[in-house]
């Protein structure tokens, strides 16, 4: 098959992706209860300002690792605390950017980049399967639906993401490599033919 016919397959599919991607979080409202706000944005954001030093990714309770110096009656006593509070909550998962977020274009043609890259793994996988186009775009949708089986379900399981949160990222997984699946199988699809003809 030739190696243009993949890259146009992975360009236009990940293109295709990209365009739902903006479609879906900007026109349709699939769940007002995805994304949920504090009643008061100000104080916690004084609170993250005075506790979180760094940007990165935070876990409340923290449980604790074991310090240079720290005893195993005390180390074992930190993570029982650390425990306790998870028990009672609040719990909490969060991804702390401090400081300005930049050009909004930066963060757009990276993720048309990620998703050209998806397409491509997905060339790869489709290039291997035979059989009809439908076939190929199902194929498609069982690998999105694996990584969405993989990842955004152990998070709703042990990170507490809402179950509103969770059907929103299916709903978006599963249209967008429908809809890219669809583009790369007819492209990759095309190719093979030209390719038993010659």
């Amino acid at each position: 098959m030739q190696t243009s016919r993949i890259v146009l397959a992975a360009v236009l599919g990940g293109v295709t992706m990209f365009l739902w991607g903006a479609l879906s979080h900007t026109v349709i409202p699939f769940s007002e209860n995805a994304l949920l706000g504090f009643t008061n944005d100000d104080a916690v954001v004084q609170t993250i300002m005075a506790n979180a030093p760094k940007s990165g990714v935070y876990f409340m309770p923290y449980v604790p690792q074991k310090q240079e110096g720290m005893t195993e009656e005390e180390f074992k006593a930190a993570q029982q605390s650390a425990e306790d509070k998870m028990q009672q909550g609040p719990f909490m998962l969060a991804a702390v950017r401090l400081g300005e977020m930049g050009s909004f274009g930066s963060y757009l043609l990276i993720q048309l980049v990620t998703d050209i890259l998806t397409a491509l793994l997905v060339c790869l996988v489709l290039m291997r399967v035979t059989g009809s186009l439908w076939n190929r775009v199902g194929t498609a949708e069982l690998v999105g639906l694996a990584g969405f089986a993989g990842l955004s379900l152990p998070q709703w399981n042990w990170y507490a993401f809402s179950g509103a949160f969770t059907l929103a990222e299916l709903f978006d997984v599963a249209v967008g490599f429908f809809l890219g699946g669809l583009v790369i199988a007819k492209i990759l699809g095309r190719a093979q033919k030209e390719a038993v003809q010659t």
